[in-house]
């Protein structure tokens, strides 16, 4: 493999590269960069399938992807890079927004892989070339990736830097995001973006719920200067839709979820006292006595023995709960993460109670991919 490194993204867009951490510091340690003359540097690790072309002059020993990282673990990694080759080609006069602010900040998004998202500061060409698949051993492990413009927002924060790229504050964010994107995505990613910025902690209620009220009223006045009044109206609706006592992207889902299908009202993070130890339910519907878990490796663990010792748990818990009367119910996140038709015809079967007869929001399913 060669090793002809003609400079850094770093040294090229004066980034600190002490900033740089985890994942993305090993990517961008093993990153070739080459200029268009010394292309024929690289030409036999390309033709040998050793390499990744990130784009035109930025390329990537595939040993550096290993294939037996989780799916998600991968196209994250990806995106990750192709976000810093971007800042590194590109004008600094761009400010990654949207779910870009997301991904670099490390916070879960609902969709994967992702295009960047990219605002103009200034006066910046607004063509820019997507991004090649990745593929390995016969398959894709990233589909192309194009550069999305927006142009049209009003500024206000100075963008932030992290990881050596400029990167839109979280008030901004979340104001785009509820603006711009689907409904789902805006519900799901402002949920946790909102949990993320306030330091959530349910041990700490008083002051969590302190800092909740000064930071969604800060949001809002964000919100409502915007000079189009359909967004600043349909913004606002959503933010009043997220919850940030949802710990997770799978949890933000289902809670869309119930929005869109107007389920019976619920309570989310509810405390129970029982004979196996305290327990805090996901989600609670106390007109109809449900509770409803969802299950992912966060919870489960990973290994057969973790596994096994925390399904033998919820076992328990599950039996003391029945005996005060309660149904609990176990959804799978990949379930929950799946398409709404499959979760409602699941829920139709095993907690048909927790919805009513209303018809859905159809409004909260636009856009929905």
């Amino acid at each position: 493999m060669t090793q002809a490194i003609t400079q850094t993204p770093a040294s090229t867009k004066g980034a600190d590269s002490d900033s740089l951490h985890g994942p993305l510091l090993d990517l961008v340690q093993q990153l070739i960069i080459t200029e268009r003359e010394n292309y024929s540097t690289v030409r036999k690790d390309l033709e040998t399938d050793q390499c990744h072309r990130i784009a035109k002059g930025f390329y990537l020993p595939k040993s550096s992807l290993p294939e037996d990282l989780p799916p998600w673990e991968l196209r994250r990694r990806i995106a990750l890079i192709r976000h810093y080759v971007h800042n590194a080609r590109m004008s600094r006069l761009l400010m990654f927004s949207h779910q870009s602010a997301l991904l670099i900040r490390e916070l879960p998004l609902l969709n994967w892989p992702l295009h960047i998202h990219e605002r103009l500061t200034g006066n910046s060409p607004s063509f820019r070339r997507p991004y090649p698949a990745l593929r390995s051993s016969g398959r894709i492990l990233a589909g192309a990736a194009r550069t999305i413009i927006h142009a049209d927002q009003i500024f206000g924060d100075p963008p932030e830097v992290i990881a050596g790229m400029p990167v839109a504050t979280l008030r901004e964010t979340a104001r785009d995001i509820l603006t711009f994107s689907p409904p789902v995505e805006a519900i799901c990613e402002v949920s946790i973006l909102i949990r993320h910025a306030v330091h959530y902690d349910r041990r700490d209620l008083h002051e969590s719920q302190k800092r909740l009220k000064m930071l969604l009223q800060n949001w809002r006045d964000a919100i409502e200067g915007l000079p189009n009044e359909r967004g600043k109206k349909r913004a606002l609706k959503l933010l009043e839709l997220c919850d940030a006592k949802c710990e997770s992207i799978a949890e933000t889902k289902f809670l869309w979820f119930l929005h869109t299908f107007k389920a019976r009202t619920w309570t989310t993070q509810e405390e129970f006292s029982t004979p196996a130890g305290l327990y805090v339910a996901d989600f609670c519907f106390p007109s109809v006595g449900v509770l409803v878990e969802i299950e992912g490796v966060a919870k489960l663990g990973n290994g057969a023995t973790t596994v096994k010792q925390n399904l033998n748990a919820l076992l328990l818990r599950d039996n003391a709960l029945t005996a005060q009367g309660w149904k609990v119910i176990h959804l799978p996140a990949s379930l929950v993460l799946s398409t709404p038709v499959d979760l409602l015809a699941h829920i139709r079967q095993v907690a048909p109670e927790i919805l009513s007869p209303a018809p859905p929001r159809r409004w909260l399913l636009a856009g929905y991919h």
